[in-house]
């Protein structure tokens, strides 16, 4: 008896971007206080990264009176006046200073209050975060923004800031296995001629990709005890396309997946083979996806 294994080292890759922070001037406020400046830093999405999060956006207020001041800020979407978010092409923006206490401000994305002593500079911080309900397309999102600035009590508005909020979502794609065993080997079972099994998983990706798929033995399952044994050839078939693995087989998908993925299985047989030694044969099968 012969008992057959394939073991699978998923990849994943992702495209790097970057974006710079923007600087802006604001006017004149009520109590003698005004934004001076907006510091927005650029966001890179990577839409299947659930660890990253956005830098915070820093508001300096200044005060030139002489008594200490409480202003209010208060950031809105310049396109759309109205709702707690913010849309651009799939991609979402909240922040988590939606609501001062129990009050809500309409068409507010954020509300802030700030204490500012007199003849001083404040620096205060809004928390974005971003969110999607399809996988967004790769490529530039902006957001444009104001800064209001009021008095404590939001009776009166003291002056504007526009700023951008830009966001690159990157070029991205994820891998994951389903079914398999703790140890991501493939059981192939009893050795026998056209024996079968299969590997199934999962791919994300937000725009075009591929699939490169390598043996480490070269499409040949070797003896895991003694390597100078004649090994037993196999072959795969992912999509319509079939390989025997001497060489990388590469399948091509045109389009983004959706948000839970596209399911691939992976098929292997193995070919009609002459009487082989008892014991297990194995090979080392590497799947990589990249977008392009």
């Amino acid at each position: 008896m012969s008992i057959l294994g394939i073991s699978f080292s998923p990849k994943n890759l992702a495209g790097l971007a970057f974006l710079g922070a923007l600087l802006v001037q604001g006017a004149d406020a009520g109590c003698e206080a005004e934004i001076r400046r907006v510091e927005a830093p650029g966001v890179l999405l990577d839409p299947f990264d659930a660890r990253q999060r956005p830098a915070q956006i820093s508001l300096v207020i200044a005060n030139h009176g002489d008594e200490d001041c409480v202003a209010s800020v208060v950031i809105r979407d310049q396109l759309h006046q109205q709702g707690a978010r913010a849309s651009r092409q799939g991609v979402e923006l909240e922040f988590i200073e939606r609501r001062r206490s129990a009050v809500s401000v309409p068409g507010a994305l954020a509300i802030k209050d700030v204490r500012v002593p007199a003849g001083k500079e404040q620096e205060i911080q809004f928390t974005p975060q971003l969110s999607f309900t399809n996988v967004p397309l790769r490529g530039a999102r902006q957001f444009e923004l104001t800064a209001d600035i009021y008095d404590g009590s939001l009776q009166s508005q003291a002056g504007s800031t526009p700023f951008d909020l830009n966001v690159e979502v990157l070029a991205s794609t994820a891998i994951s296995l389903a079914g398999m065993n703790a140890d991501r080997t493939v059981y192939l079972g009893d050795l026998r001629p056209g024996a079968r099994g299969n590997a199934s998983f999962y791919v994300q990706s937000n725009g075009p990709y591929k699939m490169t798929i390598r043996s480490e033995n070269r499409g040949v399952l070797t003896h895991t005890e003694d390597r100078r044994l004649a090994g037993i050839r196999y072959e795969v078939q992912a999509d319509d396309q079939i390989a025997s693995l001497t060489q990388a087989m590469t399948v091509y998908r045109n389009d983004r997946t959706p948000l839970l993925g596209d399911r691939m299985i992976l098929g292997i047989r193995t070919a009609p083979s002459p009487l082989s030694f008892a014991g297990t044969y194995k090979d080392i099968i590497e799947v990589e996806v990249t977008p392009y």
